[in-house]
């Protein structure tokens, strides 16, 4: 029985999904238990499934709240069997390449599928032939895959968890916990160890000293930023993988760095009070070691760095204080910050509400944190500065930021309702930055479009798509749309068929877009959207078509009685469906067969999370999306050019 393989297609190059016939579709339906044609998918395709929407059936859900913890990413535990039955089918490979092309290529639309899948490769039972070998190639993805000591507490937190956990595959000498003081590579365990593996354990110091390729005040601002996360700090994991600095070379550089790294990671372990003194000691030459004028001057960078975070961590504001001596805590703070570039994170919680803080965090403030931070920034007063202002204004800025269309909108309703879906703090938006936000959002089409026909972005969408999109009052009527606190489903269906009339491709020979964007409920016609209007104008053109009762059947039915070829239809719907004479899914099998086309593909796009979808589940064209976020327009754009 031949299975699916989902691939990624360039776009020079035809995509699987357009030349499959008939014949290789037959050969993958299979009888289910009920007798029932369904089709086989692969564990290939489930792992891949995975990586790209966060679960293993064809299901993408826009993250929530502890979208990390095991019981939300994993409940069943499917993917540690997954990968050992791949790994038993020898195809042990394909697994490790998958996880490095969803990583290289920035695949994923969730960081917690892919540090989970790396985790369950390195969970692999030694008793299989190669296992050892297999979990060395895994850990060597560990670079790759964590970036950020963040991501390294995620693959250490889910590599402790499975270790414990009494999954099928793990037996009694697999466990995470071995004997510290072995030489080999084995998981052999000693009765009441805590300690890690050699292999493991190396694999973590590698980590430190050459995946973080950078000199040691970077090493120490992002230590210093992600203290800990997951249950981990970085002096628990120092202490259980037996940290050193790297070797030295013969390279003079290389030789201070690992001077200098020996002096931080002692720093991590011991604290401030151990440590300084021999920085000190060092710096001057009275160590009792022979170092360079390099290394000392390397060591002597460190060590103002770390002087001042000590500095910076240990100041407090209160209400007790008197007037002149908070001023001068707060001066104190906004030099420390502005010298040595810190971050919020490296801020005490009393110390943000001063406005003279924010003023210094904000002139290195990546443009996303700014974004999450335009709330804040209107509290504090901070929007009447004029220098501030200035910033906020570069930052708002689409030909600067880069940020995605759908980000613009989500931060421009949540800055606008003057409240968000966190915490109690509400503000008077600024409407001067409202206006830089709606125009940041209508001018990020037109930067996207010109990058696009600038350079090779993987963004267009070269298929035959049509966006159907429902227009029943209901999609006025409801709530927020799951996964935003401010955006109904009118508003968001209309920002997505936006961005992807935008990303359409056109016909060679005519010129045409290859993207039909229709509205339906009780009928169906054409629905002019254009990405070059404002959202309201949009939202406002479908608020005017005749509306009814929503038959979800009409774009199948349609595009079969007018002859219309189409690779992928997109669904834009809250699931209020009530008006069908023909069940979707029987119309699109039915448009499929008259076509043929047997691999034309149905993405549904829910902006209400209910109990029913209108996709077959298991029907391997399909895609259910529940909710609405930036990476929305990502996933569908990677399902409609995969197979």
């Amino acid at each position: 029985m031949k299975s699916v393989e989902i691939v990624s297609t360039p776009n020079n190059q035809t995509s699987p999904c357009i030349s499959s016939s008939a014949a290789d579709i037959e050969k993958r339906v299979v009888l289910n238990q009920a007798g029932k044609e369904v089709y086989l998918v692969s564990n290939e395709d489930r792992l891949r499934r995975f990586l790209s929407l966060g679960s293993t059936k064809n299901t993408y859900v826009v993250s929530s709240d502890n979208a990390s913890l095991l019981e939300n990413l994993d409940p069943g535990g499917v993917i540690p069997k997954l990968v050992k039955s791949i790994y038993e089918s020898d195809k042990k490979n394909t697994i490790l390449h998958m996880i490095r092309e969803f990583a290289e290529g920035k695949k994923c639309r969730k960081q917690e599928p892919l540090v989970y899948t790396l985790a369950a490769c390195v969970c692999v039972p030694l008793h299989l032939a190669g296992g050892l070998e297999f979990r060395k190639e895994a850990y060597r993805l560990l670079p790759v895959v964590c970036g950020i000591p963040t991501t390294l507490f995620m693959f250490l937190s889910y590599c402790h968890v499975l270790y414990g956990k009494n999954y099928e595959y793990v037996g009694s000498n697999d466990g995470y916990a071995t004997a510290t003081d072995t030489d080999d590579d084995s998981n052999s365990t000693k009765k009441g160890s805590k300690g890690w593996n050699n292999v493991h354990k190396r694999a973590v110091c590698a980590w430190y000293n050459d995946v973080l390729k950078m000199d040691s005040v970077r090493l120490a601002h992002q230590v210093t930023k992600f203290k800990d996360r997951h249950g981990f700090t970085h002096r628990d994991v120092f202490r259980l993988c037996h940290i050193v600095p790297p070797p030295r070379s013969s390279v003079d550089s290389a030789n201070a760095q690992s001077y200098c790294r020996s002096h931080l990671y002692r720093y991590i372990i011991k604290g401030a009070p151990e440590t300084f003194p021999g920085m000190i000691r060092a710096i001057q030459g009275g160590d009792g070691n022979e170092t360079t004028e390099l290394e000392r001057r390397e060591v002597s960078r460190l060590h103002v760095y770390l002087s001042a975070y000590e500095t910076l961590r240990e100041l407090e504001i209160s209400d007790a204080q008197e007037e002149e001596e908070r001023l001068k805590t707060e001066r104190t703070a906004y030099e420390l910050i502005t010298t040595h570039r810190f971050d919020r994170e490296h801020v005490s919680s009393s110390l943000l509400n001063s406005a003279t803080v924010w003023r210094g965090l904000v002139q290195h403030m990546p443009t996303l944190a700014l974004y999450r931070s335009l709330n804040k920034l209107t509290v504090m007063g901070l929007l009447e500065d004029e220098e501030v202002m200035g910033r906020v204004m570069t930052g708002l800025d689409p030909r600067k930021c880069g940020m995605h269309p759908i980000q613009t909108l989500i931060t421009l309703k949540t800055y606008s309702a003057g409240k968000g879906d966190r915490g109690n703090l509400t503000w008077t938006p600024n409407q001067t930055v409202v206006d830089a936000l709606d125009s940041c959002f209508r001018s990020s089409f037109e930067c996207n479009e010109h990058h696009m026909q600038s350079s090779s972005s993987p963004q267009k969408l070269r298929r035959r798509v049509c966006i159907a999109m429902d227009v029943s009052g209901s999609m006025h009527m409801h709530g927020t749309v799951h996964g935003t606190t401010c955006i109904n489903a009118a508003e968001a269906c209309c920002a997505l068929a936006m961005v992807l009339k935008q990303r359409e491709d056109r016909d060679e020979q005519t010129g045409a877009g290859l993207t039909s964007m229709m509205a339906f409920a009780t009928t169906f016609q054409e629905l002019r959207l254009s990405p070059r209007r404002r959202l309201d104008d949009n939202v406002r053109e479908m608020s005017n078509m005749h509306m009814g009762m929503t038959d979800i059947s009409l774009p199948f039915k349609w595009a079969e009685k007018n002859k219309k070829p189409f690779d992928a239809f997109i669904v834009m719907t809250d699931n209020e469906t009530n008006a069908n004479a023909v069940p979707p899914m029987e119309a699109l099998r039915k448009y499929r067969n008259v076509m043929g086309i047997p691999d034309c593909k149905l993405i549904v796009l829910a902006t209400a999370s209910t109990r029913f979808t209108v996709a077959d589940p298991s029907d391997p064209y399909t895609l259910d999306i529940c909710g609405f976020d930036a990476s929305v327009a990502d996933v569908i754009h990677e399902c409609i050019h995969s197979t």
